[in-house]
Protein backbone atom coordinates (compact mmCIF):
# COMPACT_ATOMS: atom_id res chain seq x y z
CA UNK A 1 0.00 0.00 0.00
CA UNK A 2 1.05 3.57 -0.87
CA UNK A 3 0.21 6.27 1.39
CA UNK A 4 1.87 9.92 -0.06
CA UNK A 5 0.67 12.02 2.43
CA UNK A 6 2.12 10.51 5.53
CA UNK A 7 5.62 11.37 6.28
CA UNK A 8 8.30 11.80 9.19
CA UNK A 9 9.59 15.27 10.18
CA UNK A 10 13.40 15.26 10.20
CA UNK A 11 16.75 17.68 10.84
CA UNK A 12 19.68 17.01 9.62
CA UNK A 13 22.65 17.48 11.23
CA UNK A 14 22.65 21.31 10.63
CA UNK A 15 19.35 21.81 11.49
CA UNK A 16 17.90 21.78 8.09
CA UNK A 17 14.26 20.33 8.28
CA UNK A 18 13.07 17.39 5.55
CA UNK A 19 10.78 15.06 5.29
CA UNK A 20 10.80 11.36 5.21
CA UNK A 21 7.91 9.96 2.77
CA UNK A 22 6.19 7.12 4.16
CA UNK A 23 4.93 5.49 0.65
CA UNK A 24 5.37 1.65 1.26
CA UNK A 25 3.55 -0.11 3.77
CA UNK A 26 0.87 0.41 6.20
CA UNK A 27 0.63 3.41 8.29
CA UNK A 28 1.98 3.02 12.47
CA UNK A 29 -0.89 2.85 14.29
CA UNK A 30 -3.33 1.74 11.45
CA UNK A 31 -5.81 -0.61 12.55
CA UNK A 32 -5.49 -2.50 9.38
CA UNK A 33 -1.81 -2.88 10.01
CA UNK A 34 -1.67 -6.41 11.60
CA UNK A 35 -4.60 -7.71 9.01
CA UNK A 36 -3.02 -6.41 6.62
CA UNK A 37 0.77 -7.94 7.27
CA UNK A 38 -0.83 -11.27 8.03
CA UNK A 39 -1.99 -11.30 4.63
CA UNK A 40 0.76 -10.71 3.30
CA UNK A 41 2.77 -13.72 4.81
CA UNK A 42 -0.17 -15.92 4.19
CA UNK A 43 1.07 -17.60 1.21
CA UNK A 44 4.12 -18.84 2.87
CA UNK A 45 2.64 -20.47 5.51
CA UNK A 46 0.53 -22.18 3.07
CA UNK A 47 3.33 -23.05 1.66
CA UNK A 48 5.13 -24.52 3.67
CA UNK A 49 1.63 -26.35 4.31
CA UNK A 50 2.12 -27.79 0.92
CA UNK A 51 6.11 -28.43 0.79
CA UNK A 52 6.43 -29.90 4.39
CA UNK A 53 3.13 -31.47 5.58
CA UNK A 54 4.70 -32.65 8.41
CA UNK A 55 6.07 -29.65 10.08
CA UNK A 56 3.50 -28.15 12.48
CA UNK A 57 3.73 -24.51 12.51
CA UNK A 58 1.94 -21.79 14.78
CA UNK A 59 2.07 -18.35 14.04
CA UNK A 60 1.44 -14.96 15.89
CA UNK A 61 2.13 -12.04 13.01
CA UNK A 62 5.81 -12.44 12.54
CA UNK A 63 6.25 -14.53 15.56
CA UNK A 64 6.03 -18.08 14.10
CA UNK A 65 7.17 -21.44 15.37
CA UNK A 66 8.11 -24.65 13.83
CA UNK A 67 8.28 -28.15 15.28
CA UNK A 68 9.37 -30.98 12.98
CA UNK A 69 12.60 -33.50 12.18
CA UNK A 70 16.26 -31.47 11.55
CA UNK A 71 16.10 -32.36 7.84
CA UNK A 72 12.34 -30.71 7.26
CA UNK A 73 13.29 -27.66 9.71
CA UNK A 74 16.70 -27.41 7.23
CA UNK A 75 14.86 -27.59 4.70
CA UNK A 76 12.14 -24.94 5.24
CA UNK A 77 14.61 -22.27 6.27
CA UNK A 78 16.11 -21.31 2.53
CA UNK A 79 12.29 -21.07 1.50
CA UNK A 80 11.53 -18.97 4.26
CA UNK A 81 14.52 -16.39 3.50
CA UNK A 82 13.83 -16.28 -0.16
CA UNK A 83 9.66 -15.73 -0.24
CA UNK A 84 9.96 -13.22 2.92
CA UNK A 85 12.59 -10.84 1.21
CA UNK A 86 9.80 -11.04 -1.76
CA UNK A 87 7.62 -9.08 0.55
CA UNK A 88 10.13 -7.29 1.83
CA UNK A 89 10.76 -8.85 4.83
CA UNK A 90 14.00 -10.71 6.52
CA UNK A 91 14.88 -13.33 9.11
CA UNK A 92 16.50 -12.43 11.49
CA UNK A 93 18.64 -15.36 12.74
CA UNK A 94 19.29 -13.50 16.36
CA UNK A 95 16.12 -13.77 17.03
CA UNK A 96 15.39 -17.61 16.58
CA UNK A 97 15.80 -20.17 18.94
CA UNK A 98 16.57 -23.76 17.86
CA UNK A 99 15.40 -26.43 20.68
CA UNK A 100 15.53 -30.35 20.69
CA UNK A 101 14.44 -32.11 23.30
CA UNK A 102 17.32 -34.69 22.39
CA UNK A 103 21.41 -34.05 23.60
CA UNK A 104 22.48 -34.80 20.06
CA UNK A 105 24.15 -31.75 18.40
CA UNK A 106 22.35 -30.42 15.38
CA UNK A 107 23.91 -30.73 12.22
CA UNK A 108 22.32 -29.56 9.45
CA UNK A 109 24.20 -26.81 7.69
CA UNK A 110 20.75 -24.73 7.28
CA UNK A 111 20.61 -24.36 10.82
CA UNK A 112 24.12 -23.68 12.22
CA UNK A 113 23.73 -20.11 12.57
CA UNK A 114 20.66 -20.47 14.82
CA UNK A 115 21.21 -20.37 18.51
CA UNK A 116 20.36 -23.15 20.15
CA UNK A 117 18.70 -22.98 23.43
CA UNK A 118 21.52 -25.23 25.98
CA UNK A 119 18.88 -27.17 28.20
CA UNK A 120 16.91 -30.12 27.03
CA UNK A 121 14.36 -29.66 30.03
CA UNK A 122 12.32 -27.15 28.17
CA UNK A 123 12.24 -23.80 25.84
CA UNK A 124 10.43 -20.66 26.35
CA UNK A 125 8.47 -19.33 23.91
CA UNK A 126 6.81 -16.45 23.46
CA UNK A 127 7.27 -15.66 27.10
CA UNK A 128 5.37 -19.23 28.21
CA UNK A 129 8.15 -21.86 29.62
CA UNK A 130 7.12 -25.26 27.82
CA UNK A 131 9.09 -28.59 29.33
CA UNK A 132 9.69 -30.61 32.54
CA UNK A 133 7.77 -29.14 35.93
CA UNK A 134 11.22 -28.31 36.90
CA UNK A 135 12.11 -26.29 34.15
CA UNK A 136 8.76 -24.41 34.70
CA UNK A 137 9.26 -24.07 38.47
CA UNK A 138 12.75 -22.38 37.59
CA UNK A 139 11.25 -19.58 35.20
CA UNK A 140 8.27 -19.27 37.69
CA UNK A 141 11.01 -18.64 40.35
CA UNK A 142 13.11 -16.40 37.80
CA UNK A 143 9.66 -14.44 37.08
CA UNK A 144 9.12 -13.97 41.12
CA UNK A 145 12.44 -12.68 41.34
CA UNK A 146 12.17 -10.16 38.61
CA UNK A 147 8.82 -8.92 40.32
CA UNK A 148 10.50 -8.93 43.64
CA UNK A 149 13.73 -6.82 42.63
CA UNK A 150 10.85 -4.47 40.68
CA UNK A 151 8.92 -3.96 43.74
CA UNK A 152 12.12 -2.86 46.27
CA UNK A 153 12.79 -0.33 43.65
CA UNK A 154 8.70 1.54 43.88
CA UNK A 155 10.04 3.44 46.80
CA UNK A 156 12.41 5.60 44.47
CA UNK A 157 9.46 7.34 42.99
CA UNK A 158 9.07 8.77 46.62
CA UNK A 159 5.51 10.10 45.56
CA UNK A 160 3.03 7.72 47.63
CA UNK A 161 -0.31 8.22 45.60
CA UNK A 162 1.81 7.51 42.00
CA UNK A 163 3.50 4.00 43.91
CA UNK A 164 0.02 2.98 44.66
CA UNK A 165 -0.99 3.82 41.29
CA UNK A 166 1.72 1.73 39.92
CA UNK A 167 1.24 -1.23 42.38
CA UNK A 168 -2.37 -1.28 40.95
CA UNK A 169 -2.24 -1.10 37.95
CA UNK A 170 1.39 -2.25 36.76
CA UNK A 171 2.86 -4.39 39.00
CA UNK A 172 -0.53 -5.98 40.45
CA UNK A 173 -1.90 -9.97 39.64
CA UNK A 174 -1.50 -8.62 36.36
CA UNK A 175 2.11 -9.91 36.43
CA UNK A 176 1.01 -13.37 36.95
CA UNK A 177 -1.76 -13.33 34.53
CA UNK A 178 -0.37 -14.91 31.82
CA UNK A 179 1.52 -17.47 33.79
CA UNK A 180 -1.57 -18.47 34.89
CA UNK A 181 -3.19 -18.84 31.50
CA UNK A 182 0.01 -20.46 30.17
CA UNK A 183 1.34 -23.06 32.93
CA UNK A 184 -0.14 -26.03 34.48
CA UNK A 185 -1.81 -24.78 37.79
CA UNK A 186 -0.16 -27.10 39.82
CA UNK A 187 2.46 -25.29 39.11
CA UNK A 188 1.30 -21.83 40.09
CA UNK A 189 1.18 -21.92 43.99
CA UNK A 190 5.01 -20.46 44.27
CA UNK A 191 4.80 -18.03 41.86
CA UNK A 192 1.05 -16.64 42.99
CA UNK A 193 2.67 -16.70 46.96
CA UNK A 194 5.97 -14.74 46.08
CA UNK A 195 4.12 -11.84 43.89
CA UNK A 196 1.57 -11.51 46.77
CA UNK A 197 4.28 -11.22 49.83
CA UNK A 198 6.39 -8.21 47.37
CA UNK A 199 2.88 -7.16 47.31
CA UNK A 200 1.99 -7.05 51.05
CA UNK A 201 5.41 -5.98 51.94
CA UNK A 202 5.42 -2.88 49.34
CA UNK A 203 1.94 -1.58 51.06
CA UNK A 204 3.33 -2.49 54.65
CA UNK A 205 6.20 -0.09 53.57
CA UNK A 206 3.58 3.15 51.76
CA UNK A 207 1.14 2.32 55.01
CA UNK A 208 3.85 2.09 57.91
CA UNK A 209 1.55 -0.95 58.95
CA UNK A 210 1.75 -4.09 58.91
CA UNK A 211 -0.87 -5.80 56.83
CA UNK A 212 -2.77 -8.54 58.71
CA UNK A 213 -5.23 -10.81 57.04
CA UNK A 214 -8.19 -8.84 57.23
CA UNK A 215 -6.38 -5.98 56.43
CA UNK A 216 -5.40 -7.75 53.14
CA UNK A 217 -8.59 -9.21 52.45
CA UNK A 218 -10.13 -5.31 52.67
CA UNK A 219 -7.20 -3.97 50.24
CA UNK A 220 -7.82 -6.36 47.53
CA UNK A 221 -11.45 -5.51 47.24
CA UNK A 222 -12.83 -2.86 44.77
CA UNK A 223 -12.35 0.70 45.42
CA UNK A 224 -16.45 0.48 45.04
CA UNK A 225 -16.23 -1.67 47.83
CA UNK A 226 -13.72 0.46 50.06
CA UNK A 227 -10.80 -1.23 48.90
CA UNK A 228 -7.61 -0.41 46.31
CA UNK A 229 -8.53 -3.00 43.82
CA UNK A 230 -5.26 -4.61 44.35
CA UNK A 231 -5.92 -8.72 42.71
CA UNK A 232 -4.32 -11.33 44.90
CA UNK A 233 -2.65 -13.87 42.39
CA UNK A 234 -3.41 -16.46 44.95
CA UNK A 235 -7.46 -15.63 44.79
CA UNK A 236 -6.85 -15.66 41.02
CA UNK A 237 -5.43 -19.41 40.44
CA UNK A 238 -8.89 -20.39 41.88
CA UNK A 239 -10.39 -19.70 38.83
CA UNK A 240 -8.04 -21.63 36.96
CA UNK A 241 -8.11 -25.36 38.34
CA UNK A 242 -9.47 -27.50 35.41
CA UNK A 243 -7.18 -25.80 32.73
CA UNK A 244 -3.61 -27.12 31.20
CA UNK A 245 -3.07 -25.19 28.32
CA UNK A 246 0.15 -27.82 27.25
CA UNK A 247 -2.43 -30.51 26.80
CA UNK A 248 -5.07 -28.30 25.04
Amino acid sequence: MSSPMGFLPHYSHNGEKFKILSRVGVQQGDPLGPLLFCLGIQPLIEEISTKFPSLSQFWFMDDGSLVGTEPDLGGVIPMIQSRSAEVGLSLNYSKCTLWSSSSRPITHPNLRAIPTVPSTEGVVLLGCPIGSDAFILRKCTETAIKFGVVCSKLHLVQHCQVEICILRYCLNVCKAMFRLRTIPPHLTQQLCASITASLKKELARLLNSEISESTWFQICLPSSMAGLGLGDPLWLRCFFPFINPQRV
